[in-house]
């Protein structure tokens, strides 16, 4: 049985358990607004990368213009990180530079890291993309007067390359020699720097270049060089060039470090697949091409994402020239890109 309370007595009961709400709410209130910015300090601190300077491996070449825009358009300061970009001569200084620490992402080519990945034990992560071929973008240049005429005429020739094997340049030349009845085999390489094969062709240490933009027009301005043939052609039409990575080890210690990356580097590749005209106002100024020979150049195509199908394509056509020698699964390599 319950008993009834006087009328008077609830009413009293009502406003002062009202009134006890009221000062509680009011005193959870107050607490709130210190507890909620310390909670929004916690969340920023928990998303500020560990490493707010770095340094980024490129090549002078106009597929890394993605980096330098988002240098110069502040999109790295956006997101906590500071860059030194480092250049380099060849990819094949990138994978030396990750694993000793020196650089902590890099521009790869595809080709040489999906080798290394198969044949080193070194396992990458590919954090952003890059560029896939344009036609005019990546020739074998000749000498101006050279009696090369065709590709059956470099047989027993000196071709000059960054890298003599493994590279990218080394797949487009095979797959372009074999498209025309020509056995690599009987082409010698020669281990030259984009920057110094200008001169080496003048001089008449090689018969030829392998050169990929600002380097060709830049050559046949300087020296009267001739396009002999475009690389980017059959197999390797729309082939991914290279694109921004990592090692795995660093991505798994560094997590919000590689997302502020990634999310710089997608505001960029947007800015560079959407404006050619930024692209090339960017390239000056990270290499010695003038304004003028960079308005006639040809370029690559900024990807604005990185498919594991895409990716798988090209590690098909390496192993058909026996540049990997199994079928290689590229699924684990890609990084997905933050949410958000």
């Amino acid at each position: 049985m319950t008993l009834a309370r006087p009328r008077g007595l609830l009413t009293v009961a009502v406003i002062a358990a009202a009134g006890i709400l009221a000062s509680a709410c009011s005193s959870g209130n107050s607490s709130a607004k210190p507890g909620a910015s310390s909670t929004s300090s916690s969340a920023a601190a928990a998303a500020k990368p560990e490493k707010s300077q770095i340094t980024v491996g490129t090549l002078p070449i106009a597929d890394a213009a993605d980096l330098f825009i988002a240098i110069h358009k502040g999109y790295f300061r956006s997101v906590g990180l500071t860059v030194k970009p480092e250049i380099l001569q060849a990819t094949s200084q990138a994978t030396p530079g990750l694993l000793s620490g020196k650089l902590d992402f890099s521009l790869l080519n595809y080709v040489s890291t999906l080798g290394i990945e198969q044949n080193g034990g070194i396992k990458f992560a590919y954090v952003a993309p890059g560029t896939q071929a344009a036609p005019k973008v990546s020739e074998i240049l000749v000498p101006k007067g050279s009696k090369i005429t065709s590709v059956a005429d470099l047989r027993g020739k000196k071709i000059g390359t960054p890298q003599t094997a493994g590279a990218i340049g080394n797949l487009a030349m095979d797959a372009t020699f074999k498209a025309h009845g020509l056995n690599p085999a009987q082409v010698t390489f020669v281990a030259i720097p984009f920057p110094d094969e200008q001169a080496a062709l003048a001089r008449g240490e090689v018969d030829a270049v392998w050169a990929t933009e600002p380097f060709v027009t830049a050559t046949e301005v300087a020296i009267g060089a001739r396009p002999l043939i475009d690389t980017m052609t059959g197999v390797m039409a729309g082939f991914l060039v290279g694109g921004w990575g990592t090692l795995q080890s660093y991505a798994r210690k560094y997590p919000r470090t590689v997302a502020a990356f990634q999310k710089a580097m997608a505001e960029a590749q947007q800015a560079a697949a959407g404006d050619l005209a930024l692209v090339k106002q960017t390239v000056p100024t990270y290499t010695t091409i003038k304004p003028k020979i960079v308005s006639s150049m040809a370029f690559d195509t900024f990807s604005p994402a990185l498919t594991t199908a895409r990716l798988q394509q090209a590690a098909d056509v390496m192993l058909q020239f026996h540049f990997l020698h199994a079928k290689l699964d590229v699924s684990p390599m890609i990084l997905p890109q933050p949410s958000g």
